[in-house]
């Protein structure tokens, strides 16, 4: 390695002395340092699997000069490899020059690439994405999408167009509905020689999609989808199992078209000796809060009085149980995920409550992103009836500032769960001490003027995200419920009327981060 990094960064002086008048060289010539570029990618695309020590970052370095320098001139296959080789050794470095310059060239051959080069490059620059990096520039990225509605994929690799879709996923090309529609038809077509790795993929690339992505997909087509996961799940893996119900869960299916495979999954989970054993912390988050989310996608606050103690628990899945065992496992949003499912599902009550409620403390739930502190305080405010008021009003009181913290960044769904929320705990608060309940002293805001600002930040961001006026009245009402419970002053609420009657920026909800998007997003964050 020590001697490839310094050939490469000879070369480069090399061609850095000569760049005035030199001739660019082509993909098939010979570089100084003798080999040809397709060589060169081979040799780093089978480093890259290899641990390179001291030696990793200036390795990176000069391969990165290099691709940018030769980029232009590259082949389709060059590209591929160069591609494949960052996802695997360097993929943050995508997000750098390396990843465009490599973006740019396949963009400009996009008509000239065949099918496993398209996936190769799309699959390999979807790794460089992070939170905030955009890999490929709009133009490009069409292109792309253009190309794969081409190109014909390979019968004899059927994990082609999931790996297409799941890469155009992470690459946030989310409203191409010609392109889903292309992908899914050609799945529907080729389902037969899937493998659960592959269905696991296309599910959680639609499921990562809004509305508009799966606007030429009949809503019936997905019966077929579940049906085959169904029959995949004695053979899956566990990562597969948990990808399959999350994907399941959050295509926009109807209820009894994934009934089948959700009842299929309970019972896997329920008769098969060791698989609880044997999930990770991540994984069963996931399959239970896709469990939850199938069997009891309501508020149970919501249903009539008297309906919740008629309920059982909504799963015979005892996922408490296993999920106590690795409390410290689970991230702070996995955590997050197990609260909603146990106060949906009902498994556990106020002793498990309690417990990942402290979990939660120990992570700084108030630090949390705004979809976790959304599904925190609505799981928290649900729970009312099961905990009690003590438990689940300190919840609410611990996760209130980041709730003012993140406000700027939140969906609709978002300010709509934590205006649900807060309101039921106000009013459930308030009528606890004016029937003089003990133990109600605990307060959700700290003071009169912090219960203010939440309610400023939380409409403000409403104005800001949400279109419908339907909506934006249900927003008023809510902020009027806490206003009220919690005793603030009156021209409080005529502040916020006015604030949310206030000019609207230009667009349409599905224009703003979030708008398109609200019924995938409280899945997983």
């Amino acid at each position: 390695v020590e001697g490839l990094v310094a050939a490469l960064r000879q070369q480069r002086h090399q061609r850095e002395d000569a760049e005035v008048g030199c001739v660019p060289s082509s993909g098939n010539e010979h570089l100084s340092l003798g080999t040809s570029v397709w060589d060169l990618a081979c040799a780093v695309q089978k480093l890259a699997r290899r641990p390179l020590g001291a030696h990793g970052s200036e390795f990176w370095d000069e391969v990165g000069h290099l691709v940018e320098a030769g980029s232009p001139t590259m082949a389709a296959r060059d590209l591929a490899m160069f591609c494949n080789a960052y996802a695997a050794g360097a993929p943050l470095r995508l997000g750098g020059a390396p990843g465009a310059a490599l973006g740019r060239r396949a963009a400009e051959m996009a008509r000239e690439l065949s099918a496993q080069d398209l996936t190769m490059i799309l699959n390999g620059l979807s790794k460089g994405v992070g939170s905030e990096a955009k890999v490929l520039e709009a133009r490009y990225l069409q292109a792309l999408a253009s190309a794969a509605r081409r190109v014909k994929l390979d019968r004899d690799m059927p994990n082609q167009a999931p790996l297409l879709l799941n890469a155009f996923a992470k690459l946030r090309h989310s409203t191409d509905s010609d392109l889903y529609g292309h992908l899914f038809r050609y799945a529907q077509r080729s389902w037969r020689s899937w493998d659960a790795k592959g269905m696991a993929m296309f599910l959680n690339a639609f499921a990562n999609m809004g509305r508009r992505a799966r606007a030429q997909i009949p809503e019936e087509s997905w019966r077929g989808a579940a049906f085959r996961c169904t029959q995949f799940l004695p053979g899956a893996d566990l990562g597969q199992l948990s990808s399959m119900a999350h994907g399941l869960v959050n295509i926009g299916a109807e209820a009894e078209w994934v009934a089948d495979f959700f009842d299929a999954l309970e019972n896997l989970l329920c008769t098969r000796d060791r698989i609880n054993d044997c999930l990770s912390a991540q994984q069963l988050a996931i399959i239970a809060h896709s469990l939850a989310r199938h069997r009891r996608p309501e508020r149970i606050s919501g249903q009539p009085p008297g309906a919740r103690e008629q309920l059982l628990p909504g799963t015979a899945w005892p996922f408490e149980e296993f999920a106590s065992r690795r409390l410290r496992q689970f991230s702070s949003q996995g955590v997050a995920l197990v609260l909603y499912a146990s106060v949906r599902l009902e498994r556990g009550g106020a002793p498990f409550f309690e417990t990942l409620a402290m979990q939660l403390r120990r992570h700084g739930v108030a630090k949390m992103p705004a979809p976790g502190l959304a599904v925190v305080c609505s799981a928290a405010s649900e729970a009312l009836p099961t905990v009690g008021l003590h438990l689940a009003l300190r919840l609410l009181s611990d996760a209130e500032p980041g709730c003012r913290r993140t406000a700027g960044t939140m969906s609709p769904w978002q300010v709509m769960w934590l205006l649900t929320a807060f309101a039921h705990a106000a009013e459930a608060r308030a009528a606890a001490v004016a029937a003089g309940v003990p133990a109600t002293t605990t307060g959700i805001w700290q003071s009169q003027g912090d219960a203010r600002e939440f309610l400023v930040a939380l409409c403000a961001r409403a104005r800001q995200v949400i279109y419908d006026p339907a909506r934006l009245v249900g927003v008023a009402g809510l902020a009027r419920r806490i206003v009220v419970a919690e005793l603030l002053p009156a021209d409080l609420e005529q502040d916020l009327d006015e604030l949310l009657q206030a000019p609207q920026p230009g667009g349409s909800a599905a224009d703003t981060p979030g708008g398109e998007h609200d019924e995938k997003k409280q899945r997983g964050f």
